[in-house]
């Protein structure tokens, strides 16, 4: 099956960047956390900086502590401008669920109308969402998150769910899937990348345990995936 539409874009895209972070939603199932593992690998092989973000996800191994497994917290930055004023004291006091900052000039006052607050960017050039169907599954970020972060890094939104959201600024979502593996696969070869046969293995154990080991019921265009994964895994063994 080709996936329609902005495969151009999105090469341009990885072309440029330097750094991606790719982001999943709480607790990936097998088949999002592998397509996401499988993107890190061809970013990797392609020379760039990649940050994964699987919040709750458990690494069945240490050979995965690298991910992260928690949304970073973003700090809060409060810029107060004091012109020629000086500060002799700060201080601050926890009260009925808000912070309070006490700031106690030198002399005079300090004017409240050049205070401007800030909260910390991710480190990215690009993100790619994975199975994330609206800004709010991120519960531990605001539900702005997505506006806030395509002010300085695009997001390439990937979900196989008919009520995804549309968030990104570049969105391939595809219900017409049975499984998130197999589209992850048919825009890698829409992209022109090379599914290298440990990519494949990831997809083929992702396959695996998303059918119960093919014990479920799956469509013709499943099997004949995985035959294509089983053939790349095979001419990697024999060449090498």
């Amino acid at each position: 099956m080709k996936i329609s539409g902005q495969t151009e874009q999105i090469n341009e895209l990885i072309k440029q960047a330097k750094r991606a972070t790719l982001l999943t939603y709480y607790n990936p199932k097998p088949d999002v956390i592998n397509s996401a593992l499988v993107w890190r690998n061809l970013l990797d092989r392609r020379n760039k900086e990649v940050d994964l973000i699987a919040p709750g996800w458990s690494p069945p191994s240490d050979e995965y502590a690298w991910v992260q497994t928690q949304l970073p917290p973003k700090r809060t930055t409060i810029k107060v401008g004091l012109g020629d004023e000086r500060v002799k004291k700060i201080s601050y006091e926890l009260k009925d669920n808000n912070l309070y900052l006490y700031l106690i000039p030198e002399k005079g006052i300090i004017e409240g109308n050049k205070v401007e607050i800030s909260t910390d960017q991710l480190k990215t050039d690009l993100v790619i969402t994975f199975g994330i169907r609206k800004a709010e599954d991120l519960v531990d970020w605001p539900s702005s998150w997505p506006e806030d972060i395509k002010a300085y890094a695009p997001i390439i939104n990937l979900d196989i769910s008919n009520v995804n959201s549309q968030f990104g600024s570049i969105n391939v979502v595809e219900p017409e899937y049975e499984l998130f593996s197999h589209m992850v696969f048919d825009l890698i070869k829409d992209l022109g990348m090379e599914c290298d046969p440990f990519s494949a293995e990831l997809l083929l154990s992702a396959i695996k345990q998303a059918t119960n080991n093919f014990s479920n019921k799956i469509s013709a265009k499943v099997f004949e995936m995985s035959a294509e994964l089983m053939r790349i895994i095979e001419n990697g063994n024999h060449s090498q």
